[in-house]
């Protein structure tokens, strides 16, 4: 369930209205918790692998800081998806 909100979420840019997250930093969000999941030795694809990004607080870290450095826009963005993504879990 979770995955499949999560996945719904982080898809749905490039279709929804202005007011959503933009194109670029839906690509960047990607682009970093794949880079950070894999370099924690989870899964590239974190939609598939929750579990295990989840329990990284390696993969975690590494996204938040790709992200701030980055992407900085897409931060408020990225904290809500990992939120839906996993409950309980800050970055």
């Amino acid at each position: 369930m979770r995955v499949a909100a999560f996945s719904a979420l982080f898809f749905a840019t490039a279709t929804v209205s202005a007011t959503s997250i933009k194109r670029d930093d839906s690509s960047c969000i990607m682009k970093c918790s794949s880079d950070a999941a894999t370099a924690a030795g989870c899964s590239a694809n974190v939609q598939s692998n929750s579990a295990c990004f989840c329990a990284s607080t390696t993969a975690i870290s590494a996204t938040a800081t790709c992200i701030q450095s980055t992407c900085p826009s897409a931060a408020d963005e990225a904290k809500a998806l990992l939120g839906k993504l996993c409950p309980g879990k800050t970055a």
